[in-house]
């Protein structure tokens, strides 16, 4: 790459010369001028159901800027979204005159003049949006208007109106209304005939006219037609920019003349006849309409000619264009009518049968070179694969279907390269055959040698003056993607398998990595930059071969500041020497380089257009801009435009690789339609700021007429008023811009009620609002162009809401005053009413704290005691002594017989027997009350019915009116239920029933705490119960223990000791013989030894002590093993049977429920804590079954494995259900759980409701410790 100075040296050159080049630019020819053969485009404006022959007979643009349509079914209104169609009502008289609209007039007022068929003339008034008729000729109005064809509608500078029609002109003069036959002036003006066929008012306010006898023009007196041409049928006339007059004629074509001659004596028309046209001559002699198109052009519309594109200046015909079914974009019918040059500079083209077509005659930089079967000089086929400018300026086109067009800038087609198949006999060329007609790259080297990559047969050339092309072997792959042409002669090829290098003398290297290993890669782009390094653009990223080497290496990326992407589309080095990277993900710009890793800008992330293809194909223009297919970048401004239809793109798909740049500055792009030629000295970014209308105005939901605001445009406002009974309006409103009107965008903000603006697209292009408050308000409206360029003049339209009658100041001062007097008097009220309710709260305040005091001692002395009888009737005593009670009773909840026992009833002051009452008796108010857990107040006696339904009320409570049935609660959980009942209906009022609310909790506190002391001292019991197993457990367990103590000491400690006394009374009896040994010896010396001796006689002392401790020990051991023998009065053995059944039949003692306990297998001494496992999970699943289950038997089976024992506990009782979301296992079934899984055993519940209850324990055998 670069060094810093030197890229430094390279970009100022480049500037100077930018700058150089941008100097000279004026004075050189354009190569806009250039391709002459090429045709505009032309946009069929598709409106079939409001066009219904599609036939156009008139074309108009309003001050506004709408586009008038005049057809043989009416008249049309186009604001680039809609078409309002307006025809004649019979039986309204304010409509369209005929329907047949010959002639149309745009007036200076803003009104339309519509000359119709043979209807007269209507004049249509966008401010009531009705139409005004002219009168009719009549016996007494020679001056009136006849019945007949109005051909012809021009006005002058004053505002008057001329009317050519088929029997005479007329004149309106607006001051007056007057309307004057000029064929009844006197004196005579001098017509030539009657039958008007065209009139004009020239750039001095003189009039021209045009009719079958020829060309008057109206003196400047105003009194007499002077004759300008005679005998000759004048059909259409225009004034052209530069003062020249055209007039076309109906059998004679057309002609011009300069219209500031003095007198007719000097007036020379110039008719475009063969002998001027140097030879040529019009399509067709009847010109139906003129205008100029292009600068320095005029068109002429022919009746089944087509157009004729004539020179301004002198006449010369430049171009013919007619009807051309076989290319898109052309024009669609012969047969013309009317012209109309919009303020856009857009040319609108009415035909007779196919509609309306539109061309851009703006567009002078962008032009579509296109296929044709009717015109020779175009495309050979319409899809362009590559191009390339080849040194002589000619231009080599690539085709993907018909080989190698040659085009010539001012003839068009003038050869081409074509497989032997579709050679052309008239082509020169032919004899040059391809082997593929697909060509997807060209190039031509230093050398002159052309060279064409084929998608099949690989590379080919044709060097110069050569009669044959020649295959170029040794390519990686046969489908070549991309030709390069280096500065050093040699030629890059592309592949789609890989790179090669072709050098001169035919050798053709097929480059490698740095590793040496191919590059299996499409090659998408190829470039050299000013240091003659060759950058390559791949699916598989970028790559760079350095001046000097052979290989090429992959250009690693920065991961902050690389690559969005790799797979690279474009290439291009730029006049500064950047290099510009465009991917299927943006476009990048190198910023540095430095051998090893590359760092971009990312330009789409500047240009707000992250993750974007911008287009494949790169090129730059004389003044910096980069270009691709689709859209123009201006780097100094950091700008995009994007490219459309609208500014004359209309190739189609771009192809990768189809575009050039000509060395006088020509960009071109190919694609599937065609090849885009752009001349960027001549393309703008700027686009008309076009004005804003309104277009319909709705008042509650109805269509009017938009009055004054009909000429609302920017500038200018007119008010709107809203009377009180139009509450709700929306206005609808357009950018006149006819280019693309789709891509418009909005904003509206209703000044006084909206704070922000509120943006829309051209779909939603109205702004509605509804009850609005009288005042006064301004809708202000603006609007984009097809770029996204706001126009900063706006449209406002004041808006007046006019108020009702009660929205009057004097009204709401009325109601203002009504109101303070009402306040005032609602205060004085309010104070009275508060100092009442303050005395009557003070004495509810005494009463209820008398209440709460007397309530909280009531409280304290039910919650004191624990005795649920004494509880209860403290209760009742309570309850009665404030209220009437002539039935009461407290029910107490019994789940183990799933019953309410009825522990204390009074009825009539007597206390009654205790009862039950079952809980699946759901008719029982009492068991309704206990299972909903919900109040149960009846005021009488039949509302018990929407409580139990139509059911039987049990008799024990069909003899009170008022019933009240209150759940006792303890926590979450009814533990009894308390009623109390009268005779009377509606006994107790509410303050009552919420005293019997508050004693029920004290009742239910007093009752849970005696359930809660009863349990407590149930506990006590089978605790001491438990304690005295416990003891007797212990004695048994101390008396084993003594057992086996007992043993070991009487096998091991008694029999080891008697051993050792053996063995001592052994040692003696030695020592003893030894002593005695020596004394016998001591005559004999020699045979003895006197230190064993001695040692025997001081041993002997120490093993009688020893003997005598030993024999001390066995007597000790022995009165031990009498004392624990003695002691030994229970077995040793611990039947676990036995414990279970004695524990069990303790637990089911004074029930009905029958417990049985069986065994099966060997019995087997259990670890105590195996054994102190069973028996708790036994005791407590027959506990959980004696409460909960209501079961009638239980069965308990120990089951003895060889290396396991199995506990199983099963109930005939009512069982649950266990997956239920409110199921709570208890502390119970926790419990056996952890038990006995803390021994690595197994638990297992099986249950379901009325299915009874398992509970399954298996233990392992554990070591003992």
């Amino acid at each position: 790459m670069l060094t810093h100075q030197g890229a430094w040296c390279v970009k100022l050159l480049a500037r100077l010369q930018l700058v150089m080049l941008c100097t000279l630019l004026p004075l050189q020819e354009s190569p806009a001028q250039d391709f002459p053969f090429i045709e505009p485009r032309f946009e069929l404006m598709r409106d079939a159901e409001t066009i219904d022959d599609q036939i156009i007979t008139a074309l108009a643009q309003d001050k506004r800027g709408f586009i008038w349509i005049g057809t043989q079914d009416g008249l049309i209104r186009y604001d680039g979204y809609r078409y309002r169609k307006f025809i004649h009502q019979t039986k309204q008289s304010n409509s369209l005159v005929g329907n047949y609209v010959y002639s149309l007039l745009a007036a200076s007022d803003g009104r339309i003049w519509i000359g119709t068929r043979s209807d007269g003339i209507s004049v249509f008034d966008p401010r009531t949006e009705t139409f005004e008729q002219l009168d009719y000729e009549t016996s007494t109005n020679k001056d009136s208007l006849s019945v007949s064809m109005v051909r012809a509608l021009v006005e002058d500078r004053a505002g008057n109106v001329w009317i050519g029609t088929e029997t005479g002109l007329h004149f309106y003069q607006k001051e007056n209304k007057q309307l004057r036959n000029i064929a009844n002036a006197s004196p005579n003006m001098g017509l030539l005939a009657n039958s008007v066929a065209s009139l004009l008012i020239d750039k001095e306010g003189r009039l021209w006219l045009g009719s079958g006898r020829g060309l008057q023009r109206l003196s400047r007196d105003g009194k007499l037609f002077e004759n300008i041409v005679v005998d000759k049928d004048i059909t259409a006339l225009y004034q052209a920019v530069d003062g020249k007059i055209w007039v076309g004629s109906g059998s004679y074509g057309a002609g011009w003349f300069m219209a500031n001659s003095a007198d007719t004596d000097t007036v020379h028309l110039h008719w475009l006849d063969r002998h001027s046209l140097k030879g040529q001559q019009l399509s067709s002699q009847w010109i139906t309409a003129i205008s100029e198109g292009r600068a320095e052009e005029i068109w002429l519309a022919t009746y089944g000619g087509g157009i004729n594109i004539v020179s301004a200046k002198d006449g010369q015909l430049l171009q013919t264009i007619r009807l051309d079914t076989s290319s898109p974009g052309s024009l669609l019918y012969d047969d013309l009518k009317p012209l109309l040059r919009d303020r856009a500079g857009w040319l609108w083209i009415g035909t007779w049968g196919i509609g309306l077509q539109r061309v851009n005659t703006q567009n002078m930089a962008i032009r579509t070179l296109k296929y044709s079967a009717n015109r020779r000089n175009g495309l050979s086929h319409p899809d362009v694969s590559s191009v390339i400018e080849l040194q002589d300026g000619r231009l080599l086109i690539g085709t993907s279907g018909n080989g190698i067009d040659i085009i010539d800038r001012k003839l068009g087609l003038i050869g081409g390269y074509r497989t032997h198949s579709s050679r052309d006999t008239n082509d020169k060329n032919a004899a040059l055959s391809l082997p593929d007609k697909v060509i997807p790259a060209l190039a031509q080297t230093k050398d002159g040698s052309i060279w064409a990559g084929t998608q099949e047969s690989g590379l080919l050339r044709l060097q110069p003056k050569s009669q044959q092309w020649e295959t170029i072997t040794g390519l990686p792959d046969q489908q070549v993607r991309r030709l390069f042409s280096a500065h050093d002669g040699s030629l890059w090829i592309g592949t789609d398998h890989g790179i090669a290098r072709w050098r001169a003398g035919n050798t053709v290297d097929v480059l490698k990595d740095e590793q040496g290993k191919p590059i299996l890669v499409t090659v998408f782009a190829i470039i050299e930059d000013q240091e003659q390094h060759v950058w390559v653009g791949t699916d598989q990223g970028l790559w760079i071969q350095t001046r000097g080497q052979r290989s090429l290496k992959r250009v690693a990326n920065n991961s902050a500041t690389g690559l969005v992407s790799d797979y690279v589309q474009g290439l291009l080095l730029d006049h500064l020497g950047q290099l510009w990277v465009n991917t299927d993900k943006g476009l990048h710009r190198l910023k540095s380089w430095d051998g090893k890793v590359a760092q971009f800008d990312y330009v789409s992330g500047l240009l707000n257009q992250a993750d974007k293809n911008l287009g494949s194909n790169l090129l730059e223009d004389q003044q910096g801009r980069i270009w691709t297919e689709d859209a123009v970048i201006d780097p100094a401004q950091m700008q995009i435009r994007f490219l459309s239809s609208a500014d004359g793109i209309d190739a189609h798909t771009s192809w990768n690789g189809s575009c050039t740049k000509t060395r006088d500055g020509l960009l071109m792009f190919g694609g599937t339609k065609g090849i885009a030629i752009i001349d960027a000295n001549r393309f703008t970014s700027m686009a008309p700021l076009p004005q804003i209308a309104i277009t319909e105005l709705k008042i509650n939901g109805h269509a009017i007429a938009p009055g004054n605001l009909a000429n609302s445009m920017q500038g200018e406002q007119f008010k709107l008023v809203l009377s009180p009974s139009q509450r709700d309006f929306s206005i609808e409103f357009a950018a006149l811009d006819f280019a693309e009107p789709k891509k418009n965008r909005y904003q509206y903000r209703l000044q006084g009620y909206d704070k922000d603006w509120i943006e829309t697209d051209a779909d939603h292009r109205n702004a509605a609002y509804t009850s609005l408050w009288p005042g006064l308000y301004q809708l202000h409206v603006r609007a984009s162009n097809r770029h996204g360029e706001w126009i900063s003049q706006e449209l406002v339209i004041p808006i007046r809401v006019l108020p009702a009658w009660w929205q009057s100041w004097w009204f709401v001062a009325c109601i203002l005053i009504l109101i303070a007097g009402f306040i005032a008097a609602l205060l004085r009220w309010r104070e009275q009413r508060l100092q009442e309710q303050a005395r009557h709260l003070q004495t509810l305040i005494d009463a209820s704290t008398a209440d709460i005091l007397d309530i909280g001692a009531i409280g304290r002395e039910l919650t004191s005691t624990l005795d649920t009888g004494q509880a209860f009737d403290r209760v009742y005593r309570q309850i009665s002594s404030k209220l009437q009670v002539d039935v009461f009773f407290i029910g107490i909840v019994d789940e183990s017989r799933a019953q309410l026992n009825l522990a204390y009833k009074m009825e009539g002051g007597r206390r009654l027997p205790d009862a039950a009452i079952k809980l699946n008796e759901l008719h029982h108010p009492a068991v309704w009350c206990v299972q909903i857990h919900e109040d149960m107040i009846t005021k009488q006696r039949h509302e018990l019915s929407n409580y139990l339904g139509d059911i039987t009320i049990p008799g024990d409570v069909t003899k009170t009116e008022t019933m009240i049935f209150l759940p006792l609660f303890a926590g979450h959980k009814v533990i009894g239920c308390l009623s109390v009942q009268s005779h009377q209906i509606d006994a107790y009022s509410k303050e009552q029933i919420d005293l019997l609310r508050i004693l029920a909790s004290y009742a239910a506190i007093a009752l849970s705490n005696s359930i809660a002391h009863s349990s407590l001292a149930r506990s006590n019991e089978e605790l001491a119960d438990a304690l005295h197993d416990l003891k007797t457990a212990q004695a048994k367990l101390i008396q084993v223990e003594r057992q086996q103590i007992s043993l070991d000491l009487h096998d091991n400690l008694s029999q080891t000791m008697t051993g050792i006394l053996l063995q001592l009374d052994t040692a003696r009896t030695v020592l003893s013989q030894e002593a005695d040994a020596g004394q016998s010896t001591t005559q004999a010396p020699t045979n003895s030894n006197p230190a064993a001796n001695d040692l025997s006689h001081r041993g002997l002392p120490y093993v009688d002590r020893a003997i005598e401790l030993a024999r001390d020990g066995i007597t000790q051991t022995r009165y031990m093993l009498k004392q624990l023998r003695t002691k030994q009065t229970k077995p040793t053995a611990i039947d676990l049977l036995d414990t279970l059944r004695r524990d069990l039949a303790r637990l089911v003692a004074g029930t009905p429920i029958k417990i049985k306990v069986e065994q099966s297998g060997h019995p087997i001494p259990l670890q105590a804590k195996v054994e102190s496992a069973v028996l708790n999970v036994a005791q407590q699943a027959a506990t959980n079954a004696l409460r909960h289950s209501g079961a009638k038997t239980i069965r308990v089976t120990i089951a003895f494995q060889p290396d396991h024992v199995v506990l199983t506990v099963q109930d005939s009782g009512c069982g649950f259900d266990a997956h239920s979301p409110n199921f709570n296992p208890g502390i119970g079934l926790f419990g056996m759980r952890q038990r006995v899984t803390a021994l690595s055993g197994k638990f297992h519940l099986a249950t379901g409701i009325g299915k009874g209850t398992k509970v399954t324990a298996s233990i392992p055998f554990i070591e003992e410790e």
